[in-house]
């Protein structure tokens, strides 16, 4: 059994998009369901190539995303298989007091990415006549112009890291992918607004990074 994702049973039907190769299934246990997918053999995701990895990562999130636009969830990682329908159901209520609680702390929330990405630094250039002396002060400058940068680089992540948990949201901070700061925002799935407002300002105040907010997501990072 592939699992999408965990959700309180809902009390109306919910419409259940297709999964990776067949359709999707609601297993209910007391207050806790799954959205699953059977028929799903583990080794056809694992051993796939790169470009069918790909398509089922996306297809987990075009799942979970669909699922976020009708309920609360929480999001399983993406190659999450249990061996039956029994392991699951078993799994379900062993573990039903704690995956409620943590749905009862996403109620109406969406998890936002907040993006903050470097501006390249412009250089001193090397005078080409320089020489002896000359020379090496020129690169002295520059190598003072990359530290002061770096400082104020690392002073403006850390003031934006600290303008977030003012606003008394819980946040993710991920580690850098491609040069690209990743900060997961936990909000009202009504936000985007108001964090858009928060962004602008937080923009003027880091003028080395160039922010950019995300749309509302499933709360990957909370779970």
């Amino acid at each position: 059994m592939y699992v999408y994702a965990f959700l309180k049973t809902p009390t109306t039907a919910l419409e259940l998009p297709e999964g990776l190769a067949n359709s999707l299934q609601l297993v209910e246990q007391g207050a806790l369901s799954a959205v699953v997918e059977s028929q799903l053999d583990p080794d056809t995701i694992r051993a796939g190539d790169e470009r069918f990895q790909l398509q089922a990562i996306l297809s987990h999130d075009r799942v979970l995303q669909d699922l976020f636009q009708q309920a609360d969830v929480l999001p399983v990682p993406f190659g999450t298989f249990l061996v039956s329908l029994d392991a699951l159901t078993q799994h379900l209520a062993a573990h039903q007091e704690v995956y409620v609680a943590k749905l009862q702390q996403v109620i109406h929330k969406a998890e936002y990415t907040l993006k903050a990405q470097l501006q390249p630094l412009v250089l001193e250039e090397l005078p080409e006549s320089a020489k002896g002396k000359d020379y090496f002060l020129a690169k002295k400058r520059r190598y003072q112009q990359q530290e002061t940068y770096r400082n104020q680089q690392q002073a403006q992540l850390a003031g934006l890291l600290e303008a977030i948990a003012q606003l008394g949201c819980p946040y993710h901070h991920s580690e850098p992918k491609d040069g690209v700061e990743r900060i997961h925002i936990l909000g009202d799935r009504d936000d985007h607004g108001y964090l858009q407002q928060q962004v602008e300002q937080w923009q003027i105040d880091c003028p080395l990074w160039e922010l950019s907010l995300g749309a509302a997501l499933p709360p990957y990072h909370f779970v």
